[in-house]
């Protein structure tokens, strides 16, 4: 991995992928959503893995990830698009669009169920070569909350952001007498 930069590290290979620009060398995109209502015939917690391809892939998730962390999993080929946020100098927080066409009865249950729950879906974004599935080439990993699901009986769309800072406590840690004795007398 090279040095962070803007908070991300990317590796050696994805620079020279995209320095080079080799057709046998591709970006792989994937996408995974989390969710408490996702959950396999055992109730065990399982994301959706897509491919942005048209055939699964085989591929090893970061050892930070919240499920499967440094494990092969299998993404599912479903060709989603992002269409990225508009710049603009209001202060209103980038929300990304997510269309995944012809999603299978599967995908639309389980966003249904997202959709219609009040606990946070989050979507994870990572980036794969070719010909090393081993890690994500870019760490941290972008995370998004969705924001809004729409589900018919052929499309998924998904409006996502990274949360407000309006919302966030400062500063970040907290001073409690448990954590600091020293603010209490006697």
């Amino acid at each position: 991995m090279q040095p962070k930069r803007v908070g991300v590290s990317q590796s050696e290979a994805l620079l020279e992928a995209y320095a080079s620009a080799k057709a046998s060398e591709p970006e792989i995109k994937t996408l995974s959503i989390h969710h408490l209502a996702f959950v396999d015939e055992n109730d065990n917690p399982t994301p959706i893995y897509l491919v942005n391809n048209f055939a699964p892939l085989n591929a090893t998730l970061e050892s930070t990830a919240p499920l499967h962390a440094g494990q092969v999993v299998q993404f599912q080929a479903l060709p989603f698009q992002f269409v990225e946020p508009e710049e603009n100098d209001t202060s209103a927080p980038a929300e990304l669009t997510i269309n995944i066409e012809n999603a299978s009865r599967e995908v639309q249950k389980h966003m249904r169920h997202a959709r219609d729950s009040d606990s946070y879906v989050t979507v994870m974004f990572r980036t794969y070569l070719a010909s090393d599935t081993s890690a994500p080439h870019e760490l941290p990993v972008p995370t998004l909350i969705l924001r809004v699901v729409d589900v018919t009986s052929t499309t998924v769309t998904m409006t996502a952001g990274f949360g407000t800072l309006v919302n966030e406590g400062y500063p970040k840690s907290m001073f409690t007498r448990y954590s600091n004795p020293g603010l209490v007398s006697g």
